[in-house]
């Protein structure tokens, strides 16, 4: 069986149109949608059906030229500022250039493989994160994810609940906050912060394990945040 939806519309009131009328209001009057009466049960014939399936386009890359205008339009620095923020963008490789686009580079996806590294050794226990080619995911991301996953990656560390606290104790570099998405990299241990009056059971029956550690890379060198990370893990 199948479920159907319909939508239509009809001005009702034309208010402030009346006044302030343009050529869309008009097309709209005119165009209005409006759904037969039906009745329930009644059978309906199938004239046309089109099938079509869409996916998100990721946004345009930015070009030394898009940037400007976006860092003018946000206001961001001043013209004299423009030349030097995108050589510090380039020369720190928080981009790299690929046929005049400046395109990210991969600081999740590096931070994710080395902590996939240290699952020999027993001190990262489990990992999600998409990009990486041993994840469930990773067709999926490929799929509707083609430039790029994100920042964020999820582990557990040795120890449960207390290996975890000790891996925050350790990080220098890394900041401890609840937020994501941030220029620098963010670190959340929730058992011991947003989830601390839960026990063990009821963190995984809220899907939260007690050794979850939640990443969120910055902007920073890639090396640094590995050997951030590097340190707090020999902590444990």
């Amino acid at each position: 069986d199948y479920k159907f939806k319909s939508s239509g519309k009809a001005l009702i009131f034309d208010g402030f149109t009346r006044i302030f009328a343009s050529s869309d209001d008009d097309e709209e009057k005119s165009n209005g949608i409006n759904i037969p009466n039906l009745n329930e049960g009644e059978v309906l014939t199938l004239n046309k059906l089109d099938s079509e399936q869409r996916f998100t386009k990721p946004p345009v890359r930015f070009n030394e030229s898009t940037i400007i205008k976006e860092m003018e339009d946000k206001g961001i620095g001043r013209p004299a500022t423009y030349a030097a923020t995108i050589m510090t963008l380039l020369n720190r490789e928080y981009v790299v250039k690929e046929a005049k686009n400046l395109v990210p580079t991969e600081l999740g996806e590096k931070v994710a493989e080395y902590l996939e590294k240290r699952m020999a050794d027993g001190v990262i226990t489990w990992i999600k994160y998409p990009g990486l080619k041993s994840s469930k995911d990773y067709e999926l991301a490929q799929k509707f994810m083609p430039n790029g996953t994100c920042g964020v990656v999820s582990f557990g560390v040795k120890g449960g609940r207390e290996g975890a606290v000790k891996f925050m104790e350790g990080l220098k570099l890394a900041a401890i906050v609840t937020h994501v998405a941030d220029a620098r990299t963010c670190v959340l241990h929730p058992a011991s912060t947003t989830h601390r009056q839960m026990n063990d059971a009821e963190l995984l029956a809220a899907g939260v394990s007690p050794d979850l550690i939640r990443l969120s890379v910055g902007i920073e060198y890639a090396d640094d945040i590995i050997a951030d990370i590097d340190n707090a893990l020999n902590n444990i």
